[in-house]
């Protein structure tokens, strides 16, 4: 990891660059990182709103009221299911009973700070989605739950074909179907479903084939600072870098010939990866067609 002076001179030059925003902390774990609360802190106290993405294991209470006082905007914990399964599909003994246990703690406590569930479809729990939405909606620190699909892992070879082999790839088509119209009337409901009703949809085209193609072309590239813990700024995990913010201001990064080139090849990429298919999957959809509701018609190429 970067040293925390390194991160606190990218804040401040964004904050310089695009003024107040928001940032996420993801990995990979963050709070593995000596200094993710001193991190946050410096973001609260310079108008950026902050969201930590964490499976969960280390939030135990002395990180949860550190996250608290460093003023945290939104916790997002990875749960896939509802009880201690989760822990077999994670590798994980325990790691239930510590979620549980950080969630029940945050209920009364959490203040302004917003706390979301994040699922992966994938064959183990195709069968207990509900139960999991049921779950958010009725405990008290939980203001909904984001799905995503199950999708080749991040910096990983690019492979057309990495789902056949997955033995967490649901093969029953009709079961993605049941389980994906669940979740579109438990939404109609009015259950905390963060996702929008057309990406739910999109996910039981996904799930029969994953090269489907859509009318969805990649623009991260064009709203989208991230930053790897090496220094690296790159959106796109396969097709180069920006720059490195050790040595370059993040201005001068952004409007770089190596920057631009990035972003053609971006927009050119025939390849379905997990950025614009599940974490930036609404953004990238708005920043092309605005912010009204769509139709998968309008998504299927």
């Amino acid at each position: 990891d970067l040293p925390f002076e390194v991160w606190r001179t990218f804040i401040d030059q964004t904050l310089e660059f695009i003024g107040p925003h928001h940032l996420i902390v993801s990995g990979g774990e963050p709070l593995t990182s000596p200094y993710v609360v001193d991190v946050i802190r410096h973001c609260s106290k310079n108008g950026i709103s902050t969201a930590m993405v964490t499976n969960g294991w280390l939030l135990e209470r002395p990180m949860l009221q550190a996250l608290l006082e460093a003023k945290l905007s939104a916790l997002i914990v990875s749960l896939d299911v509802p009880g201690p399964a989760h822990d077999e599909v994670r590798n994980k003994p325990g790691l239930y009973r510590r979620i549980r246990e950080a969630l029940d703690f945050l209920a009364g406590r959490k203040g302004g700070m917003n706390l979301n569930l994040m699922a992966v479809i994938a064959a183990h729990n195709l069968e207990h989605l509900e139960s999991l939405v049921r779950f958010a909606h009725e405990h008290p620190a939980v203001g909904g739950v984001r799905f995503q699909c199950l999708a080749q892992p991040f910096f990983s070879e690019p492979d057309r074909f990495w789902y056949r082999t997955n033995p967490l790839w649901p093969k029953d088509s009709a079961a993605v179907d049941r389980a994906m119209d669940r979740l579109l009337a438990l939404k109609d409901q009015g259950l905390p479903i963060v996702n929008e009703r057309y990406q739910i949809e999109y996910f039981k085209h996904y799930f029969r084939d994953p090269n489907l193609a859509i009318r969805q072309r990649c623009v991260l590239g064009e709203f989208k600072l991230q930053v790897r813990s090496d220094g690296l700024m790159s959106p796109c995990m396969y097709h180069g870098v920006m720059g490195d913010i050790r040595t370059q201001h993040v201005r001068d990064i952004w409007y770089s010939e190596q920057a631009r080139k990035l972003r053609r090849a971006m927009l050119e990429c025939p390849f379905r990866c997990n950025m614009p298919l599940n974490c930036d999957f609404e953004s990238n959809m708005r920043q092309q067609y605005g912010n009204r509701q769509l139709r998968m018609d309008e998504i299927l190429a």
